[in-house]
């Protein structure tokens, strides 16, 4: 099962421990999208180039094209 995170889901993590996407993460379940890289790589994160290095290294979905949204 593929498990696309968006950045709601993101910053919820960062904010709380008690969120459980590591877990999700270690597990080999999480992809990530060029878009939701982008709105992370724009934002204030803690930890910034630890934690951008960490989700750079996320399998990516590939892009639809738009007809495909």
């Amino acid at each position: 099962m593929k498990v696309l995170v968006d950045i709601c889901i993101y910053i919820a993590h960062f904010r709380s421990s008690k969120f459980s996407l590591a877990s999700m993460i270690e597990s080999q379940l999480v992809f990530t999208h060029e878009v939701v890289l982008g709105e992370l790589l724009v934002g204030n994160i803690k930890d910034r180039r630890a934690t951008l290095t960490s989700l750079l290294r996320l399998p990516r979905l590939e892009n639809a094209a738009f007809p495909e949204v």
